[in-house]
């Protein structure tokens, strides 16, 4: 299991750190930085609608972000003492909030451990395959319109 330090944040202009932190750990374990734009942008947008979506100030952690990879998955844990007053957003399954959706369609799965960590899975693999299927539809059409 190939891991990198947690990252810590509270506020959103402190997620200016995540894309520094998510090169380094792209770096470290050799991963294709074709996928990089569905994982930066589905750990962004849940760390923004979590910090958004907090009520309870006062009481308000901050935010650890782990991420490690392990026999082909990413795992990325977002984790905040204050998540049990989010639980019922993330378990919807038909969740009116564009955040939501967004994020549980750029993850493999999404799910909520210990009652404080929100658990994003990417099967790296099958990244790669729908990022290749892209790149052939594209060069599918091209070869189309230059005929």
């Amino acid at each position: 299991m190939k891991t990198i330090e947690p990252l810590y944040f509270n506020k959103i202009i402190h997620l200016a750190k995540l894309d520094d932190y998510l090169s380094r750990f792209f770096e470290q374990n050799n991963l294709p930085d074709e996928i990089y734009p569905n994982i930066y942008l589905a750990i962004l947008e849940t760390s923004k609608f979590l910090i958004m979506n907090i009520t309870n100030e006062e009481d308000f952690k901050p935010i650890k972000l782990e991420v490690f990879f392990d026999n082909g998955i990413l795992f990325s844990n977002i984790s905040t003492n204050l998540l049990s007053e989010l639980r019922m957003s993330f378990q919807l399954n038909k969740s009116d909030d564009e955040s939501i959706m967004l994020i549980k369609n750029l993850c493999s799965s999404c799910q909520i451990k210990d009652n404080d960590t929100l658990q994003l899975t990417f099967a790296i693999d099958k990244l790669i395959n729908e990022f290749e299927q892209i790149k052939d539809d594209e060069m599918q059409i091209y070869k189309k319109l230059k005929k």
